[in-house]
């Protein structure tokens, strides 16, 4: 009997009649059986695993995350099966079509936050099963933070006292999330210059050559904000000139007005006149809006005045006008009178 010995039935078999003898016979069966019970359920009863899924885990909406149930354990032999339900629709296990949030099997299923919007503490739970077909299950959260995502464009390039359209943007990594724009144009720091994703960024004011850097801000709905830079890049423009000529008799002194604008308030400006008449070119400077020059031409004609205005960053402008010059000495005509007679001298003006 498996080394199990009878202590009823020892006993009565030296003090008591047969009857007595037989009663101690099957009571110790009786317990010799209960033994041998005992002890086969307590070898077939095994110890369940422990299911363990990790975490905490942090996944930022559009993006994927590596879940880790290897803590997971058996004491009494080994974890075969690791099954999860990561959609939360108490399905585990699914792959492929079926599983909205990745594969559901292996001990480091990957956790698909693509379609998801955040912030969110998203349900997921782990089945694990032992090599005695014993399971143990676990549940927690995945953390599906918000992101914003900002785009400030460019490098752009605009002329000075120009404009440029801005072309912001923001790849918000969840479909269902809508965005605001907010543009801080003249670093203060504050985003209260344009909205939109397109505003209109104006150089009107601005010297160039040189660079700016304007800032642009993504509020999404959820409240995460995000923010990006980007350069303008401003480019200087030549001053605009006009002359005006005049008309005068040799001799006399011709006067020339030189008018320029110039997009940027802060340039200087010189220039320089050439009278068209053989006698060099005349420079002036520093000069301002609107300056008269003159000149004496020494014979009559008509003169063509080239006036060239050059800005301190190095670009010039240029306009040309006439200046008339009458002769000083009156043509003399014969004036014949209808009988063929010679007449009097005229003097034409």
């Amino acid at each position: 009997m498996g080394g199990i010995t009878f202590p009823f039935a020892t006993f009565f078999s030296r003090r008591a009649t047969r009857a007595a003898f037989l009663l101690a016979i099957g009571l110790s069966i009786a317990w010799a059986a209960n033994q041998l019970t005992a002890e086969s359920a307590s070898a077939q009863v095994g110890i369940p695993p422990v299911a363990d899924l990790g975490g905490p885990y942090f996944i930022e909406e559009g993006s994927t995350g590596a879940l880790d149930g290897t803590g997971s354990s058996d004491a009494d032999g080994t974890v075969d099966l690791y099954e999860w339900d990561l959609d939360n629709d108490g399905v585990f296990g699914e792959t492929g079509i079926d599983a909205d949030n990745g594969d559901e099997t292996g001990p480091t299923p990957t956790f698909d936050a693509t379609l998801l919007d955040g912030p969110v503490a998203y349900p997921i739970s782990l089945r694990v099963t032992d090599n005695d077909g014993d399971t143990d299950e676990v549940s927690d959260i995945v953390a599906v933070t918000n992101v914003a995502v900002a785009d400030a464009g460019g490098p752009y390039n605009v002329a000075e006292g120009g404009s440029v359209v801005l072309n912001g943007s923001s790849d918000d990594p969840a479909p269902a999330d809508t965005v605001e724009y907010a543009w801080d144009f003249n670093d203060d720091g504050v985003f209260d210059d344009a909205t939109g994703a397109d505003p209109t960024f104006s150089a009107a004011g601005l010297d160039g050559p040189s660079s700016v850097t304007v800032e642009l801000q993504v509020t999404d709905d959820d409240g995460g904000i995000a923010t990006s830079s980007a350069v303008v890049n401003i480019t200087n423009v030549g001053p605009s000139v006009t002359v005006i000529g005049d008309s005068v008799t040799e001799g006399e002194i011709a006067t020339v007005a030189v008018g320029f604008t110039d997009p940027s308030p802060t340039d200087e400006h010189s220039a320089t006149i050439e009278w068209g008449d053989g006698t060099g070119i005349q420079i002036l400077g520093p000069i301002l809006s609107p300056v008269e020059v003159t000149h004496t031409y020494s014979s009559p004609g008509v003169f063509s005045v080239t006036a060239t205005v050059m800005d301190n960053d190095g670009d010039v402008g240029d306009d040309t006008a006439n200046v008339q010059v009458a002769s000083a000495t009156p043509d003399i005509v014969q004036v014949v009178n209808s009988t063929g007679d010679d007449g009097d001298l005229s003097l034409l003006d």
